[in-house]
């Protein structure tokens, strides 16, 4: 699997953690928004999809505040911004 798509697993768990509700259930309100880019993220649960993407992959990655805010606003924004150091994980 690349590190890109276990790096969206790790996002989506995270977020299902977040929102008390099953990774199925969190796919589901990404699909209802229109994909990754329409589900958004602010800089406190950017910050946690990172470190579980982070402990995915066993690399360090940026942090919101490093990435800059255009770079966090969406989880496919976050994971387009990312995935130069993604693919490097791999």
């Amino acid at each position: 699997m690349a590190a890109i798509d276990e790096a969206r697993q790790a996002a989506v768990a995270a977020l299902a953690i977040t929102y008390g509700i099953d990774v199925a259930a969190v796919e589901a309100i990404i699909a209802a928004r229109g994909g990754d880019d329409l589900l958004e993220l602010d800089s406190k649960l950017a910050e946690f999809v990172i470190a579980a993407m982070e402990v995915a992959l066993g690399k360090t990655l940026p942090t919101p505040s490093d990435l800059g805010r255009d770079s966090i606003g969406s989880l496919g924004v976050l994971l387009r911004a990312l995935a130069p150091l993604l693919s490097a994980a791999s």
